[in-house]
């Protein structure tokens, strides 16, 4: 069995040279159904109905006077103000194309209710509409739609598709409409133009009023709120001390110094104290004075020893009687108690001043938003006005529609090209199709894939001897000199056994032919050779019935030794499947030197089943775009392919 089939390429591989021939193959059929894709294409592209655009361009001014408020841009941000929403945005243009209340105008202007191209419904139906046929059998009903309203609708629609806005790099935009008249589309665009320039000029004269109106209310409430925060102002100033900042900073400043006194008017009464109670324990020891110095510094204190009268001199110190101890304490706490009242007083007048500072900064802060607000709004108010006062072009207009010479549609060249591309596409397609469902192949490369390592021999040489098969045998000896299959015949003689199998798979030329070609080189060596041929269709020789292989015929043919055939009665399925066929081939084998067995394909898988315990020479007779590749795979798998003739 040839394990080497199919070896080197696997089933999901795409073999190009293969794929090419299969086309090529087909060359007629493609070329047929593309000069057919062809004419159609050209049929179409000249009896399409012609369509003609019609294009008019133009630009659109911007809106707005964002820049009046450039140098007023801090204030106004100050005042929580800003340009109207809008102000510096483009109309769109498409908003105003797809809105039914201008199509309509488009269509009052233009009667595009009576035109064909953009109405299909010009009256009421004949006939009852086949939807509503299906809803009156179905049960279902529906309201009934006027003429009027589907007349509309129609023309809603065709106008989205034949009328379109196109925005170009240079920022101009252009209108384009469809039409089978090209003086009526040319009339529709410009008419489309116009109406888009008066829509837009109506839309800006709205806003531009809409505009002043805001401004005019909101300078009227600035200038009120500005004369309210005067005059808040201005009743604060009679009512209230205007230098209450400073006051609030003078009075701090003061109250500050008086919690500093109280606190040292503190320290020295818990000095005095501390004395006042050792000297009327009795307890005027020098060690007492050094505790009493440790827990109060102030004992040192120039202030401290004033109060007692004593010297500055920090070493000389003397012991006060009870009685001047107890007053200089009284005295003490006597000044802290008018310290306590003096700071709450201050605090009053402190926290007073500090609220009428607060106010009054509130005041002054309203005052200033107020005037930025009224100056802000009186300058835009100013620059509205000397806007509404110029009127300017909306658009300008670049281009109006002129009346188109040449349809845009249909554009045939490129029609016929598709045409041609399609055409061509369609017919590979299919041509791939039938060439796979046939599994033929059409390569060299692809048959030697097939048979794996079998040797390869060109079929030119049994041709030469095709040609001179009837005729007289010193013609068939000239012949077979001439033919080159020698290194066919030397790779049989290569084979130990004696049996020679040649099957052939729908090629031109036939097993028996290959079969007494081969016969007659054997014969001229002097061999005894049996042709056995099981293809029943040579009836140019007469034969007999063998006694020694029943149920042959037998028939001796000069030059190219014994040819043996089965009888027209004979079943070769049956006989080729038992033992007596496998029995005849062995006596054969023994009483011959060389036995040439010849086959077609329908019985070459039967045939190779029978015999392949034989060992036998097995050769393909194939050709290209004829023989399939399952035939051959199926032998091949069966029994090691050992030649293959092709044409």
């Amino acid at each position: 069995m040839n394990n080497n089939l199919d070896a080197g390429r696997t089933d999901d591989e795409i073999d190009l040279a293969e794929t090419f021939a299969s086309l090529w193959a087909h060359k007629l059929a493609i070329s047929f159904f593309t000069a057919v894709a062809i004419v159609i294409g050209g049929a179409y592209a000249l009896t399409a109905p012609r369509v003609y655009v019609a294009t008019t361009s133009f630009v659109f001014a911007m809106n707005g006077n964002s820049s009046s408020l450039d140098q007023f841009s801090s204030l106004a941000a100050l005042a929580g103000i800003s340009s109207v929403p809008g102000q510096s945005q483009r109309l769109s243009l498409e908003e105003v194309l797809s809105s039914r209340l201008f199509i309509k105008k488009v269509s009052d202007a233009n009667n595009l209710i009576g035109d064909v191209a953009f109405n299909k419904i010009q009256g009421p139906p004949t006939l009852t509409d086949w939807k509503e046929t299906v809803k009156a059998f179905l049960g279902l009903k529906s309201a009934p739609i006027s003429l009027a309203r589907r007349q509309a609708e129609n023309v809603v629609k065709s106008f989205a598709a034949f009328v379109t806005l196109t925005d170009l790099k240079s920022g101009a935009q252009t209108v384009s409409v469809k039409h089978s008249d090209p003086e009526r589309a040319a009339e529709i665009a410009n008419s489309v133009l116009d109406l888009l320039i008066i829509e837009v000029e109506t839309n800006q004269e709205e806003k531009q009023s809409t505009r002043l109106n805001y401004l005019s209310s909101s300078l009227a409430d600035a200038l009120q709120q500005l004369d309210s925060t005067q005059e808040n102002l201005k009743d604060y100033a009679l009512s209230n001390n205007i230098l209450s900042v400073e006051a609030f900073a003078s009075q701090s400043v003061a109250l500050d110094n008086l919690r500093k006194t109280r606190v040292d008017t503190i320290a020295l009464r818990s000095a005095a104290d501390a004395v006042s109670a050792e000297v009327v324990g009795g307890s005027t020891s020098p060690e007492t004075l050094k505790n009493i110095r440790a827990r109060h510094v102030v004992l040192d204190d120039a202030s401290f020893r004033r109060l007692f009268g004593m010297t500055e001199v920090t070493s000389a110190w003397s012991w006060p009687s009870p009685a001047a101890a107890a007053a200089v304490a009284t005295t003490l706490a006597d000044r802290i108690k008018r310290l306590e009242v003096d700071i709450v007083k201050l605090e009053a007048e402190a926290q007073q001043f500090g609220r009428a500072s607060e106010e009054l900064a509130k005041l002054s802060r309203d005052t200033k938003i107020a005037e930025a607000t009224y100056t802000v709004l009186i300058e835009q108010v100013k620059a509205q006005s000397l806007t509404a006062g110029f009127k300017q072009d909306v658009a300008t207009v670049y281009d109006r529609a002129a009346v188109p010479l040449t349809p845009s549609e249909p554009k045939r060249p490129l029609i016929v090209a598709l045409s041609a591309v399609l055409g061509a596409f369609v017919s590979v397609g299919l041509s791939l199709i039938i060439s796979l469902r046939s599994d033929v192949y059409r390569t060299l490369n692809s048959l030697t894939d097939l048979v794996g390592s079998a040797l390869m021999v060109d079929a030119r040489g049994v041709r030469i001897f095709r040609r001179h098969l009837r005729s007289s045998s010193q013609e068939k000896l000239r012949a077979l000199s001439r033919s080159s299959l020698s290194q066919w015949r030397i790779d049989v003689c290569e084979k130990p056994s004696n049996l020679v199998l040649i099957a052939s798979l729908n090629a031109r030329i036939s097993s028996d032919t290959v079969a007494e070609w081969l016969a007659m080189r054997f014969s001229g060596e002097e061999q005894n050779v049996a042709v056995v041929n099981l293809r029943f269709d040579d009836t140019n020789i007469s034969t007999t019935p063998s006694e020694l292989f029943p149920p042959f015929l037998v028939a001796e043919v000069q030059g190219s030794g014994t040819h043996f055939l089965l009888p027209p009665s004979a079943t070769p399925s049956e006989f080729y499947a038992s033992a007596k066929f496998r029995a005849t081939v062995e006596k054969l084998r023994s009483q011959f030197d060389r036995v040439i067995m010849a086959c077609d394909g329908n019985d070459a898988e039967t045939v190779v089943r029978a015999v392949r315990d034989q060992c036998p020479h097995v050769t393909l007779v194939t050709r290209v775009g004829a023989t399939k590749k399952k035939s051959i795979r199926q032998l091949g798998e069966l029994i090691e392919v050992d030649a293959c003739i092709h044409e």
